[in-house]
Order: C-alpha cells, then structure tokens, then sequence
C-alpha cells in the first residue's frame, strides 16, 4: 500500500475566535499526509524554504519527505483569521515565497504508486505530477475556487486523468455553473473523473458516480476550535483507506467518507495540525465505531 500526495507544506498564522497561533505547521500535503499515514504509507511531493524546521511533524507518522524539496527563500506562509461560526476564513496576507518556484519531481520510488492524491495546489502543477507516476489505480484531486477562477482551462485539462475529485458545494457550483448541487453532479462528471465527492462541512458529505449516491452526516461538534485543513484531513483519510482496498465499491467508499470525516472532525477540536496529530489508532477505531451507532450505519465495521 502507498499512497503519494503532492501539495503545500507551509506556515499558517491563524487567529479564531477561542485561539491563536504563529507560523503553526499547515498546508494542505501536510493535513493530508498527517491523515492518510494512519492508514498507509505516505510519501510527500511539496517545497519549502530553509527555514523549515518541523520535519518531526511528518517522521512521526513515519511519512517519507524525501519528496519535499528546499528551495532559495522562505516557506509559504498563510496569515488569517475566522468570526463568528468560523465558516470562512478570512485572509491577511499570502506570501507564496518558494511556492513560487515548486516543481513537483517525484521520486523514483513513489513512481509506482498505487494511490495518488493531488492536494489542493496549481492543477498545472497536479497533471504534471500525475503524469510522473506509472498506472497509479487511484487518482483523487482535489482543487478550489481560486484555481476554478484563474486556472479553469488547466484545471479541465487535468481532471480526465482522475478518478475522483473532492471539492466542496461552493466550489461544485462556481466550476459547473449549475445553481443547485443535484444539477451540479453529472455536469461535474462531464468533465472527466469518473467520482466525485461533495464536501458540505458541518452537513457532511456527498458521493456521487453516475449512478449511485452515498452520504455521510459530520460529526458533532460542540466546541470547534480551528477548522483550518478539515477539508485536507478529509481527503486524506479518504485516500488512506481507498489505497487499502483491492476494488472501489460504495461500501469501500462510505468506510473512506466516514474516516476522513472523523479525522476532520478530530483537525478541528485543535488548533492547526494539534489535534489531528493527537489521534491514536485505537482512539480512530473507538470513534468509527461510535459513529455506526449514531448514524444508524448498521454494525459492519469492516
């Protein structure tokens, strides 16, 4: 099993309305990565700058950065801040340094990777890493609404070489023009992968293939503390668990949903990578568990 996630590894100052913190570890191959090595192998393709420091972070999770390149500057640094619910964060200042010059290069051994997940950066960037990969079995992509705004052609370029992309119904909607995410789905499809996932935060999560549906509910949450990479965690337990499977059938894909959804909620309960980093195994386990009951999943807890 091993699953190669190409993205950001950054600093993240955030402030919300409970807890602050500067120059945190964040970025989006980060949460990812954090997420999916519960599960499976992970290596990382990413850049950062001299200053970097936080490499424990990864080798804790036995994650391979022989993937993360450093380059002549600084690390990407994200600055911002979230009100009230917290359900958008508001930027203060986006310093890209070495960002600017990331061109991913895969190892040659991730080049035979059976999972791929490009995380949430330049689809220019994300076809040209996918396309240094030999017939990975999965490929998952997710993207945002900057890149659906200013790199729309390069991002319908790249999504025929997926099988599954993740964004959330903002996004689906501003991609597809569609004023509803029913109407959304199949259009989105039209484009190329073969699967797509809906993120709706605190309403869940949507699956879609043509054909069938599968939803899952969120977690609830009483107290959220920082909602900062939930979106990246998700992808990354949903990838984590799809590297392990021999076929992608719905039930494989609600176990992927549900996982990535308890993560998610776990990423949210602490501020920047903390609580994601605090989860065990056995704690994972424990809250899968928990979930079946209280979403009337049945008891298979395959």
């Amino acid at each position: 099993m091993s699953v190669l996630i190409i993205g950001t590894v950054a600093f993240d100052t955030i402030e919300t309305p409970t807890s602050q913190g500067h120059r945190l570890l964040g970025g989006s191959a980060t949460y990812a990565s954090m997420a999916a090595a519960l599960f499976s192998s992970v290596g990382v393709v990413s850049i950062v700058g001299h200053d970097f420091n936080q490499y424990s972070a990864f080798h804790t999770r036995n994650i391979d950065t022989t993937g993360i390149a450093v380059g002549d500057g600084d690390t990407f640094h994200w600055s911002g801040y979230y009100t009230g619910d917290m359900a958008q964060a508001m930027t203060r200042q986006t310093d890209l340094n070495v960002l600017m010059d990331f061109n991913p290069q895969v190892p040659d051994a991730w080049r035979s990777a059976k999972t791929v997940f490009c995380a949430n950066v330049d689809p220019e960037l994300q076809k040209k890493a996918i396309q240094q990969v030999q017939s990975p079995s999965c490929v998952v992509l997710d993207t945002m609404n900057f890149w659906i705004e200013h790199k729309r052609e390069a991002l319908l370029d790249v999504l025929p070489l997926v099988d599954l992309v993740v964004l959330n119904d903002q996004e689906l909607m501003q991609l597809t023009g569609a004023s509803s995410i029913m109407a959304a789905l199949p259009i989105a499809l039209s484009y190329g992968p073969r699967h797509i996932i809906v993120k709706k935060g605190e309403h869940g999560a949507l699956f879609y293939d043509g054909t069938q549906f599968c939803v899952v509910p969120a977690v609830p949450i009483m107290t959220a503390v920082d909602p900062t990479g939930a979106g990246d965690t998700f992808a990354g337990g949903l990838v984590g668990i799809l590297d392990q499977l021999d076929t992608v059938d719905l039930d494989g894909i609600r176990r992927a949903m549900v996982h990535g959804t308890l993560l998610a909620s776990n990423t949210v309960q602490g501020l920047g990578t903390q609580g994601l980093a605090d989860v065990t195994s056995a704690q994972l386990k424990t809250e899968y568990q928990t979930y079946h009951r209280y979403a009337g999943l049945g008891t298979d807890l395959v």
